[in-house]
C-alpha cells in the first residue's frame, strides 16, 4: 500500500500550535498554490462554528477552464482543542463520504498530492516539523 493510498483510506491528523484565524488564513493563502497536472484544488466550506471548528470539502479545480469537475477528493477539518491548539485532520474516505458527497473518480493520486503539499506547506509555515520534504508525485 502506498503512503498516498494510506492517507485516502485512513486519513491523517496533526495538532497545530496556532489560532483558528491563523489556520484558516493559511488555508486560503496556500491551497490556491497547490497543483497536480492540470488540476488545482478548491476548498468548499460545509460547516463551521466561528472560532471553534471548520470543515471543508476538498474539490478538484481546473484553472485553465475555470471549471470544477463533479465530486470531491476528501474532507479537511480544523477544530479548536481545550488546550487552545488546533486539531487539523483529513479524515478517512469513509468519514467524508458519510457527508453525502460523491468522490471524484480516479482521484487518489490527486488527493495524495494534496495531502503531501498540505503537509509541506504546514512545515514551511513552521506549524509542524517533518524529517524532510514529502514528494508531491
Amino acid at each position: 500500500m502506498s503512503l498516498g493510498h494510506f492517507f485516502v483510506e485512513e486519513g491523517m491528523e496533526v495538532e497545530l500550535d496556532a489560532s483558528m484565524d491563523r489556520v484558516i488564513s493559511f488555508l486560503y493563502r496556500e491551497v490556491p498554490k497547490f497543483s497536480y497536472d492540470e488540476y488545482g484544488y478548491w476548498l468548499s466550506p460545509v460547516k463551521g462554528v466561528l472560532g471553534r471548528s471548520w470543515a471543508f470539502l476538498i474539490k478538484p479545480y481546473v484553472p485553465a477552464t475555470d471549471t470544477m469537475p463533479e465530486g470531491s477528493l476528501g474532507l479537511l477539518k480544523a477544530e479548536t482543542l481545550e488546550s487552545g491548539s488546533i486539531s487539523f485532520s483529513i479524515p478517512s474516505r469513509t468519514e467524508w463520504e458519510a457527508v453525502g458527497e460523491d468522490s471524484f473518480g480516479g482521484g487518489e493520486e490527486l488527493f495524495s498530492s494534496f495531502v503531501f503539499q498540505m503537509l509541506n506547506a504546514l512545515q514551511d509555515e513552521g506549524l509542524i516539523h517533518l524529517p524532510g520534504v514529502l514528494p508531491v508525485r
